[in-house]
């Protein structure tokens, strides 16, 4: 098998975009900002956006990108993975320091050689990104499913004063009311079969069991979301144009990769099968 450098950004080989619907099964909060408390009847409201002629809230990118990274880190730190350990602070910030000085020397320099530093991050960093380098990975903005008006409501709050146990002081929290469903995409470029599974383990077995939760006050019981993954968009490059496929085995992209089937009718499959060859991903690479 020919090896491909996926971790480019150079070259599209492969897209993979998945839609989805995330339906929220408890309350649910995503802050505002400081500017925006100044205008808000409560202490804690809600993220909203100008979507059209509305104000509406909606579920940053940035807050369900957050979820998945630290959820797959722990997955190849508690696993024993070997990329566990390059994920280390320390580690990327070394990687990411010499990226950067190679853009800021004044010389030409090749793709080779930033693919040659690019090499040495972990999973998490070459997919999500690090300083210094792209993320491979693009979470949408969620917003309201077919332009739905989303319920809110607001519950009161008591801040304790941990050393002495006594009232601190009391707050008003915005939330998003169980029930809301929200529509966005998840794009990758380039992505090994074991990346596809990955992103649909984390929904299934993480996100959908609530063993992971989205967004802020999870400890009273807000944030449990439920995702549902209800199209999937694979393009390939062939004869120098991405075109989309229907039904294609897509082939292993590097040495710890293995083929499956994409079928557009038949989703519980791929997602299964996609699912299998990340675990073996996983497994086999232990340290």
């Amino acid at each position: 098998m020919d090896e491909i450098n996926w971790y480019r950004h150079d070259i599209i080989y492969r897209l993979c975009m998945m839609s989805l619907k995330l339906r929220n099964i408890s309350a649910i909060r995503i802050g505002a900002s400081k500017e925006d408390v100044l205008f808000s009847p409560v202490n804690l409201p809600i993220i909203r956006i100008m979507l059209g002629d509305n104000i509406t809230p909606y579920i940053p990118g940035s807050s369900i990108k957050g979820v998945f990274r630290n959820v797959i880190e722990n997955i190849l730190v508690d696993s024993g993975h070997r990329d566990g350990k390059l994920e280390s602070e320390d580690h990327v910030m070394k990687i990411s320091q010499m990226i950067s000085s190679l853009y800021k020397e004044n010389r030409s320099y090749s793709t080779e050689e930033v693919l040659k530093l690019v090499s040495r991050f972990g999973l998490v960093s070459k997919v999500f990104g690090a300083p210094s380098y792209s993320s491979l990975i693009e979470f949408s903005d969620f917003y309201p499913a077919n332009n739905v008006k989303i319920k809110t409501g607001v519950r009161d709050g008591v801040a304790i004063e941990r050393r002495y146990g006594s009232v601190k002081h009391f707050y008003k929290v915005e939330y998003i009311e169980p029930g809301s469903v929200f529509e966005g995409t998840i794009l990758i470029k380039n992505p090994p079969n074991y990346v596809i599974g990955m992103v649909f383990d984390v929904i299934h077995n993480y996100i959908n069991t609530g063993l992971v939760r989205l967004g802020g006050f999870k400890s009273k019981g807000f944030g449990k979301v439920e995702m549902e993954v209800y199209s999937v968009d694979i393009r390939l490059l062939k004869n120098a144009v991405l075109s989309q496929v229907d039904k294609e085995t897509l082939n292993p992209l590097d040495k710890f990769d293995k083929e499956i089937f994409f079928d557009r009718e038949d989703l519980e499959s791929f997602i299964d099968s996609s699912i299998e060859v990340w675990r073996s991903y996983v497994e086999e690479n232990r340290d």
